[in-house]
């Protein structure tokens, strides 16, 4: 079993990859997209550690039962609060490997397919969620597979379940025990 994140910019294509990654692994799958607990559950939800913890808590019960874990979004490690690190260590202790991917793409790229969305996203919130996701990279404290996302999906798909399938997955720093809190 598996548990893949993907993070990156808005507009990168982590969802859509996501979706056909979901789709690739089959039953059972869950994709939690963090864009439900920040634009749905509590729209506009400023407290980024609350988001990362219902994240968190939802993926550590779909690998609880069994299934494929994919969570992708916007993920800072400012704002995260150490929920990824958790996650990690439930995954492994659980019997998943854990596979962190960043999701790189362009800022024109990135503007365009944010414009495409049904909400409205001011283009400076794009630019400024774009760099802060290119400059966080460095801050994730275990290694980071990068994508090029201006490829086709099904060759990202294959290139993503190549890795997951070729290893053990990154270890990271925490224990190998789930947490529900820091």
């Amino acid at each position: 079993m598996r548990t893949i994140v993907l993070r990156g910019p808005g507009g990168a294509g982590k969802t859509t990859l996501g979706e056909a990654l979901r789709s690739a692994l089959g039953y059972p799958s869950a994709l939690i997209d963090t864009d439900l607990f920040n634009w749905t559950t509590v729209p506009g939800e400023s407290n980024k550690r609350v988001v990362f913890d219902a994240v968190r808590s939802l993926a550590e019960v779909y690998i609880r039962n069994g299934y494929n874990v994919i969570v992708a979004g916007l993920i800072l490690t400012d704002e995260e609060c150490g929920g990824i690190e958790l996650l990690a260590s439930a995954s492994r202790f659980y019997g998943h490997t854990f596979h962190d991917f960043y999701c790189g793409v362009d800022l024109p790229t990135a503007v365009e397919r944010s414009n495409g969305r049904d909400r409205e996203i001011p283009i400076a919130d794009i630019e400024r969620w774009w760099s802060a996701a290119e400059g966080d990279v460095e801050n994730v404290r275990w290694p980071i597979y990068r994508l090029q996302m201006s490829r086709p999906v099904a060759d990202l798909v294959t290139e993503v379940l190549g890795i997951a399938d070729a290893g053990e997955g990154h270890r990271c720093p925490m224990m190998d025990c789930p947490q529900t809190a820091r």
